[in-house]
């Protein structure tokens, strides 16, 4: 028997799936949540197997990472994954078992309940194409020092090195100020460097050193 926990704030998701899911013989929801936080509460308290998460609530992804740090064997699956390159990255980045895209079904969703569970995880032909091209070129498309730092990381300090504000910023990844600043100090942390400016400054010589011929943005 597979327990699992529903995590979205749509009422509507949260009973439909609750419904269907729980017709399957394999499968037993223990619980729903609708806020990052109470995720993390009611995983603790009710031990699922697997976390429905719908990626579209705020800090969903320093969501992930968190309900990892809680419970290292928890599978998380995102909900509603846009199938794209950036998106799923930082899905796996977060650290996701498993996703199901926003054009899905039911279907879909149960065998990769099913697959997770077994310690499997499938990606479209595409998706899995771009993956292995990011890997094979983030490593020198971003650097040494980049290589410390975790997609989202990278992410603020570039947008930091555009000129963005800390609100700005929380704004344009749809993330919390907090998480930002949380972002910012970890890089900051990692980097060895003593303000935001000098942390983006690195990352960009990071860059240009290996490809002399970008462009780079002075902070």
């Amino acid at each position: 028997m597979i327990k699992v926990l529903i995590v979205t704030d749509v009422r509507l998701w949260q009973d439909g799936l609750a419904q269907v899911l729980g017709r399957r013989p394999n499968l037993r929801v223990v619980g729903a949540a609708s806020t990052g936080m109470q995720a993390i509460t009611e995983s603790a308290r009710l031990c699922p197997d697997i976390v429905l998460l719908d990626m579209a609530i705020p800090d969903a992804a320093d969501t992930v990472q968190l309900l990892g740090r809680v419970r290292p064997a928890l599978g998380v699956v995102g909900l509603a994954v846009k199938e794209s390159e950036d998106e799923v990255v930082r899905c796996l980045e977060a650290g996701i078992r498993g996703y199901v895209p926003r054009n899905g079904s039911i279907k879909d969703l149960i065998a990769t309940i099913e697959r997770v569970t077994r310690g499997e995880m499938i990606c479209s032909p595409r998706v899995t194409a771009a993956l292995a091209r990011r890997v094979s070129t983030l490593g020198d498309a971003q650097g040494g020092h980049a290589a410390h730092l975790s997609y989202r990381e990278q992410e603020v300090t570039t947008l930091v090195d555009q000129g963005l504000s800390n609100k700005q910023i929380a704004q344009r990844l749809q993330i919390t100020l907090a998480t930002v600043k949380n972002h910012i100090h970890n890089v900051l942390k990692k980097l060895h460097v003593h303000n935001r400016h000098e942390a983006a400054g690195r990352l960009s010589m990071s860059t240009h050193e290996k490809h002399p011929g970008t462009p780079r943005t002075i902070a």
